[in-house]
């Protein structure tokens, strides 16, 4: 009784350091007792010279240090190429030295998380360049549940793909968003423009679930989540069910 208790005393003050750095807006929040403290810094400098110090920022912001923390928690992308592999080496460094355990989430979970809106589809779109973003389909009732694989996909294809009222987020959305709105009509809604990019908030609140049930990730094996057209399923990761 007394284990099980200290259990739950633990996941209730349970303290996560997040960060997602898949675009030019570097999100922190640090999961603190059930309270959220984020950062969010929009910046075209190099994230390497950012995070960092944008880490002991919110640290010093929350009264923690990093050996208070229980564990860390990181966006897998997709997105920058380069930001991505300075989150995780970032917090692949953070998890050595603490000792700490890491999760992995994808930056589309994080997106869709974004959106409160119940029983309606959610489309997260990243964009990948050559007419191509990056997807994926979602529903949130009780909690975020996903509706499809990560893919890899022509914009127009993804257009056809959608058969109901749906609501669209992800910087995708930059350069769609009136395409969307001109094919699918009145079963396009657009979340809005703060909503386009990832949080860590959210980050933190779904990592909170893997933490619960202590699915952490190996971090020998965490990489950044690619989607490349010959592979637009990606199995092996775990994510928001």
């Amino acid at each position: 009784m007394a284990m099980a208790a200290g259990i739950k005393n633990w996941l209730r003050n349970m303290r996560i350091l997040g960060f997602d750095t898949s675009s030019n807006n570097l999100s922190l929040a640090i999961l603190n007792n059930n309270k959220i403290a984020e950062e969010n810094i929009h910046s075209e400098r190099r994230l390497s010279s950012l995070i960092i110090p944008s880490i002991a920022k919110i640290l010093k912001k929350t009264k923690l240090s990093l050996d208070t923390l229980d564990g860390f928690a990181v966006g897998l992308g997709p997105g920058s190429f380069t930001g991505l592999r300075v989150g995780i080496s970032t917090v692949k460094g953070l998890a050595m030295v603490c000792k700490k355990p890491i999760i992995g989430i994808s930056t589309l979970d994080i997106l869709a998380a974004n959106i409160p809106i119940k029983n309606m589809q959610i489309c997260t779109i990243i964009d990948a360049k050559r007419n191509n973003v990056y997807y994926c389909l979602y529903k949130n009732n009780s909690r975020l549940r996903k509706l499809a694989s990560y893919g890899l996909i022509d914009i127009n294809q993804l257009i056809k793909k959608i058969k109901e009222d749906t609501i669209f987020t992800g910087d995708g959305l930059s350069i769609f968003e009136q395409l969307i709105k001109d094919t699918l009509g009145k079963r396009a809604f657009m979340a809005e423009r703060q909503d386009w990019v990832p949080s860590a908030k959210n980050l933190v609140i779904l990592a909170k679930e893997r933490f619960e049930s202590r699915k952490f990730d190996d971090p020998d094996k965490l990489a950044p989540l690619y989607l490349y057209p010959k592979e637009c399923q990606i199995k092996g990761f775990k994510n928001a069910k």
